[in-house]
């Protein structure tokens, strides 16, 4: 068996190529393959859409330390949906972005108002953010 190896391995093939079973296993095991990046999205109001689009990014007012993004559209728009009914809040406009995924934590996940999955971004990882893109419809929840 050595010696079969060793001519796949003189031929120039990659493990993967050969030992796709084993590749797919350790890449599960110890969490490669995963995504690099995560997709967010939040709900924001006029006020904070406005500094959105000047800004092209997101940011926190002074004294605020994190910032709430939901992990599918369908969170967005449900707390958009609850804070206009409890609150009187909106229009809302779902905004999407990106995170380095090796940059959330098991602290930054949070399940929020009956069931919305989040990552709480900290002030001083926004900038880590992919500019923000901004939707033109909400998912009805």
């Amino acid at each position: 068996m050595g010696a079969g190896i060793l001519g796949v391995v003189r031929r120039g093939l990659r493990a993967a190529q050969v030992f796709p079973s084993v590749v797919r296993q350790l890449a599960a095991k110890f969490g490669l393959g995963r995504s690099r990046f995560t997709t967010l999205y939040r709900a924001v109001t006029d006020t904070e859409l406005d500094d959105i689009v000047r800004t092209q990014a997101f940011r926190n007012p002074v004294g605020i330390e994190v910032k709430y993004f939901a992990m599918t559209t369908e969170g967005a728009s449900s707390y958009a949906k609850a804070a206009g009914q409890a609150f009187g809040d909106g229009p809302f406009t779902i905004v999407e972005t990106r995170i380095p995924t090796a940059l959330i934590t098991a602290e930054m996940r949070a399940v929020v108002d009956r069931g919305i999955s989040t990552v709480t971004v900290p002030t001083n990882l926004l900038r880590r953010l992919s500019t923000p893109k901004i939707w033109n419809y909400a998912p009805v929840p």
